[in-house]
């Protein structure tokens, strides 16, 4: 299949400059796949502004790599960085409408992840459910 012709679920679909299907994917599976981002916006969601709030909803994350992830979610528009007159000066977080956006996004993945496990305790040699929507093979161009 050409480049020309690949189909796409995009609203923007033919649309000059517009990202194809895979394009959009690939872009959102960046993010959102990167360890500890969905956990972090999670946090963000559930009312932690602070960098030590973060840090205590994230178990398991250290302080170096929750740096590092905000400030990658700050580069990519998802949140908001304020630092805050004090002594010591105080650094206050938030999602911006985009990262909100994605709040319903990462609970979605969330209730699918409990179902999977669920499915994997009641029978561990069992596989996962057929997906509802099987996407086509991949061809040498998308490799």
């Amino acid at each position: 299949m050409s480049s020309t012709s690949r189909p796409t679920s995009s609203p923007h679909a033919g649309q000059p400059g517009s990202p194809t299907a895979c394009d959009a994917f690939v872009a959102a599976m960046d993010i959102v796949g990167r360890r500890w981002n969905g956990r972090v916006v999670q946090a963000m969601g559930a009312g932690c502004r602070g960098f030590s709030e973060i840090a205590r909803y994230v178990e398991g994350l250290s302080d170096q790599v929750l740096a590092r992830r905000l400030r990658e979610l700050e580069s990519a528009g998802l949140i908001t960085r304020a630092v805050l007159d004090g002594r010591p000066p105080a650094v206050r977080y938030a999602l911006t409408a985009q990262g909100r956006a994605l709040l319903p996004i990462l609970d979605a993945l969330t209730e699918w992840g409990h179902q999977l496990l669920d499915q994997k305790d009641r029978s561990p040699s069992a596989a996962p459910a057929p997906l509802a929507h099987t996407p086509a093979r991949r061809t040498e161009q998308h490799r």
